[in-house]
């Protein structure tokens, strides 16, 4: 990608060209990968749904603000890792992390079976856990994956209320 930036001095107009690019493997496999294997392949995937915690609703109960964990795949690298739900991830591979977004974007600084710490808040204390990330899997696993947390959750809200019907 290319652009022109144009603008003007006191002593006439200028036109400076800026250029963008995208190394040449990074492209090749972002464009085959899909096509080859239905998603692209060695993103790392840390197996959890997470809500970002914001700094208002954290100050008001004394916690820290960032990512909360809501639901933790099993089997996944997060659950062998022993992460909860519950769990505030304060700090991801080393780089702070206050919301979802700033988690995607330290998870996309890694790869597929890379292990980094992550430390979260539990309970009152910071733990600091060690995770071997898992390889993203494909939409429809991910789409498997989201409506089984969904079941599992609608069992347990109809276990709490009693029989799921209402009186």
């Amino acid at each position: 990608t290319s652009a022109k930036y144009s603008g003007s001095t006191s002593s006439g107009t200028y036109i400076e060209g800026l250029g963008f690019a995208i190394p040449i493997n990074t492209a090749l496999k972002v464009a085959y990968d899909p096509v080859d294997y239905g998603y692209v392949k060695g993103q790392a995937y840390l197996g959890v749904t997470v809500r970002t915690l914001d700094s208002q609703t954290a100050s008001y109960y004394s916690l820290p603000a960032g990512p909360r964990v809501e639901s933790v795949n099993e089997g996944s690298c997060a659950a062998k890792a022993g992460v909860q739900v519950g769990d505030i991830i304060v700090s991801f591979n080393g780089t702070e992390v206050s919301t979802q977004a700033e988690l995607l974007a330290a998870l996309k600084k890694v790869q597929a079976g890379d292990t980094v710490e992550m430390q979260v808040y539990r309970a009152g204390a910071d733990v600091t856990l060690t995770v071997t990330l898992d390889e993203k899997p494909s939409q429809e696993e991910l789409d498997a994956q989201t409506q089984a947390v969904q079941e599992q959750q609608n069992q347990q809200q109809q276990q709490q209320s009693g029989n799921g019907y209402p009186d």
